[in-house]
């Protein structure tokens, strides 16, 4: 019965998102013409943009749209489908390992309310296909785990496989499953050293292979993040990242946690002062300086940013950091960082009071021990590669989420869902739930508009994109340039910028066209800014 509510539920909340809109979102735009390249050319072409695999998702999108024919909208729901079997299976692993439909049923909506997850989930970005997919190959790797059926084994090894034709890092995930694997094994022989090497095995020869193809057949591929390229990166400046990005981190999750977190206060209260959790309190106020540190860095950016998802990927905003309204002011600001802040406290604890303690025999099964050993692998591996590369986005943390649930959950949990904590978690979770929709929307509505102003120059005044900044997006899709070095001109790929489409008004510009949007909140009305040089008149 919760699989269907779930259903309905996320059914009613993308209705009200409302996902339609010809346009691209984010860095998608380069999706779309892969999908578009495998379509024409009938083999695979990418876009000198991604750093991704990409494979399995180009190949699906681009399934669907042979048979319906191609659509942004189309595949935006494709995505939102995807990320309904995640959560899906969520709600399943979650229930396996607790034995407890409420609370399973709960971290179910947190996760699907979270701000990232819904706001990708109306894109064609890659995060959900990847989180979707790796979380299939966990719940088998998971049964396998107490089964041990060749079965499961394989049918985990497939989703895995997809998912690392998504993303590199799926590899993590066999590496994990062969660890935990030998931890478990009593008896270590041939036969079951193949059977728990067997999915790494043949996750890596296909990265391998896919690898190999690219550097054979897309020589110019500059963007693409090779396993090669990510281990050559690593020095001095990856071990200065640990510290800034453990406490981005820390505070992130924290705050996406935070309503799961109070339902688990008075175990943290409980065991807070105990003997054995004294090196857990330690080390959690050690962590807690890189937290603090972090402080302005929340939110972390790319899709939060101070009152919305997106980005906002037009000049005036991104750029130049002008008309960036709604914003919240800094009181509020500071609440939601103190939110943060003791959410990872909390999360730092709790997850360090189970490391600490695995050499005590587990108060569960084996088997509920051996799931936590495999999230706790995933979840340092997942870091690992996080510390890697210059780069980094709040989107990453979407793949950290389950297994660091699975970590902090206890093995059996009676939870009174009347008790103060209860109403005060769910009143938080409720708040995610509301901005994550309602933000969604304003972020839809707003590229609708901007899209209806572009197709205005293009259509009914006849401007070439060359001479329009319309946007990362829009920039990227039509290929109107190179990428800008200099800070006159946006850096995304802007030929001219006679035209130029902005939140607001412009020094050097006059307002041509204003186009309407609506946004939930605040609830008010807006426009998009259609605006031309003077020097043009």
């Amino acid at each position: 019965m919760n699989y269907i509510k779930l259903s309905i539920f996320w059914i009613i909340l993308t209705a009200i998102a409302n996902p339609i809109g010809e346009f691209p979102l984010n860095d998608d735009w380069a999706y779309y013409k892969d999908v578009l390249n495998l379509i024409n050319y009938g083999h695979l072409e990418f876009v000198d943009w991604s750093a991704m695999t990409l494979v399995s998702q180009i190949f699906l999108g681009s399934l669907l749209c042979k048979i319906c024919g191609f659509s942004f909208s189309l595949l935006r729901i494709l995505t939102s489908i995807i990320g309904l079997i995640g959560i899906l299976t969520s709600y399943k692993i979650l229930k396996e390992i607790t034995s407890n439909d409420k609370l399973s049923f709960f971290v179910s909506i947190l996760l699907m309310g979270n701000p990232l997850f819904f706001s990708l989930s109306n894109t064609f970005m890659t995060d959900i296909y990847f989180y979707t997919f790796s979380v299939i190959s966990i719940f088998y790797f998971i049964r396998s785990l107490s089964s041990n059926k060749l079965q499961q084994i394989f049918i985990a090894t497939v989703f895995v496989i997809i998912a690392t034709l998504i993303r590199q890092i799926g590899i993590i995930i066999p590496i994990s499953f062969a660890l935990v694997s030998y931890y478990k094994s009593s008896l270590i022989n041939k036969s079951t050293i193949l059977r728990f090497l067997a999915p790494l095995f043949f996750t890596g020869i296909t990265l391998f292979l896919f690898n190999y193809w690219v550097s054979f057949s897309h020589k110019n591929l500059t963007s693409y993040f090779s396993l090669e390229t990510m281990f050559s990166k690593i020095g001095i400046k990856t071990f200065s990242h640990v510290f800034y990005r453990l406490g981005t981190t820390g505070m992130t999750l924290g705050l996406f946690l935070f309503p799961l977190l109070i339902l688990l206060l008075p175990r943290f209260i409980n065991s807070f002062w105990r003997r054995e959790n004294g090196l857990s309190l330690i080390i959690t106020i050690i962590f807690s300086v890189p937290l603090i540190r972090a402080w302005n860095s929340i939110p972390l950016g790319n899709i939060l940013f101070n009152f919305g998802v997106g980005p906002k990927l037009l000049k005036d905003v991104y750029i130049l950091h002008t008309n960036n309204y709604p914003a919240l002011n800094s009181i509020a600001m500071n609440v939601l960082r103190v939110i943060s802040l003791a959410g990872g406290i909390m999360l730092f604890y709790l997850f360090l009071s189970y490391l600490f303690n695995l050499k005590k025999p587990p108060s569960a099964t084996q088997e509920g021990q051996n799931v936590k050993i495999f999230s706790l692998i995933i979840v340092i591996l997942y870091f690992g590669t996080f510390v890697i590369p210059d780069f980094f986005f709040d989107r990453y943390l979407i793949q950290l989420m389950l297994p660091l649930i699975v970590i902090i959950l206890p093995f059996s949990m009676a939870i009174d869902f009347k008790n103060k904590y209860v109403i005060i978690s769910y009143s938080f979770a409720f708040l995610f739930l509301l901005f994550s929709v309602g933000l969604t929307h304003d972020y839809l509505s707003w590229n609708r508009a901007r899209w209806q102003g572009l197709n205005y120059l293009m259509t009914d005044l006849k401007k070439s994109p060359h001479k329009i900044d319309g946007g990362f997006e829009f920039n990227g899709w039509f290929q109107t340039g190179a990428i800008q070095q200099g800070k006159i001109k946006s850096w995304w790929m802007v030929d001219n910028d006679d035209y130029i489409l902005t939140f607001g008004p412009l020094p050097g510009y006059k307002i041509l066209k204003l186009i309407p949007y609506s946004q939930y909140i605040p609830f008010e009305k807006r426009n998009i800014h259609i605006l031309y040089k003077d020097s043009i008149e």
